[in-house]
């Protein structure tokens, strides 16, 4: 995830704003149902969970941390992220929002599984170890129905979805488990705010059933006063590419505008104004040409 741009928010429009707190505020629901289980309560989990629930789909958030699921369990959220808490204490995601420590499928009747656990950097600094992953994907194919779909939000190296399916076609070839990569794009301290108001919804896969039975998991986006949701099925090694492409980019942006205010230091300029007229070119725009130290957030820093 990366660091919100404050002037860039600042810019939407007021009636985006404006229902976005009306989201957070109301008991108002805005989508379908479906019964959906989440691997992993950190920033992507949680957030993915809360929102999917504010749609109005059945959501069971799974986190092996017993401290995280003892605070959700109280309705107290783990992290801050703006508007986080008012959704957590609407009577409306209350019912349909549920967590736990362990995977139990008698517990929760679900075919859809999102896997948003770690995926840190190798001990050799050498890529990220996606261990985690492949086990989060064994524990939820021993318990999955068949024809169940795991859906990747967890950042991962290319090839690793294509992989992952491989896999499961071998050793649970009975069960015929889709897999999808649905990579996130949220800022931190906006993150919120991002899944109702995505630039995109990025699916990668194979399969088109699955692929169309995960984009309707977002078709409640698509409502009065927000921009027209865009969903863009791809290929999984496109997705996964996208995903650390847009990375990669923002990072150069970030890099660029303080190469520029070190400019602007030995040479007098305002590096403020600098960015402003550089944002204001619309081939171009505005944000991430904030400068300051570096980037930071929980995803880019270790990725680039």
């Amino acid at each position: 995830m990366l660091l919100p741009n404050w002037a860039g928010i600042e810019l939407l429009k007021n009636s985006r704003l404006e229902l976005f707190a009306q989201i957070c505020q109301t008991g108002q629901t805005l989508g379908g149902f479906m019964a959906i289980t989440i691997i992993g309560a950190g920033y992507v989990g949680l957030i993915t969970g809360v929102g999917l629930a504010k749609l109005g789909h059945q959501v069971n958030i799974v986190d092996t941390d017993p401290t995280k699921i003892e605070k959700l369990n109280s309705w107290q959220p783990p992290i801050y992220e703006l508007g986080l808490n008012d959704l957590l204490q609407d009577n409306e995601v209350q019912k349909r929002l549920h967590f736990s420590g362990s995977l139990d499928a008698r517990k929760f009747d679900s075919d859809i599984y999102f896997i948003a656990v770690g995926t840190p950097t190798k001990i050799n600094g050498r890529g990220a170890d996606v261990s985690y992953v492949e086990m989060a994907a064994e524990q939820i194919a021993n318990v999955c129905p068949p024809k169940s779909i795991i859906v990747l939000k967890s950042t991962v190296p290319v090839g690793t979805n294509d992989k992952l399916q491989k896999q499961l076609d071998t050793a649970f070839y009975d069960k015929k488990i889709a897999v999808i990569s649905n990579p996130e794009f949220l800022k931190e301290g906006a993150a919120v705010f991002d899944f109702f108001n995505p630039d995109r919804i990025v699916l990668g896969g194979k399969d088109s059933e699955a692929l169309r039975k995960i984009g309707h998991l977002y078709q409640g986006l698509n409502r009065p006063g927000a921009a027209p949701l865009k969903l863009l099925a791809v290929d999984w090694q496109s997705a996964e590419l996208i995903k650390y492409g847009s990375n990669a980019l923002l990072a150069v942006r970030l890099s660029f505008i303080n190469e520029m205010a070190a400019i602007c230091e030995n040479s007098n300029a305002d590096i403020i104004e600098v960015a402003k007229g550089i944002g204001q070119d619309s081939r171009i725009g505005a944000q991430f040409l904030n400068a300051g130290p570096g980037w930071g957030g929980v995803m880019l820093p270790k990725r680039h």
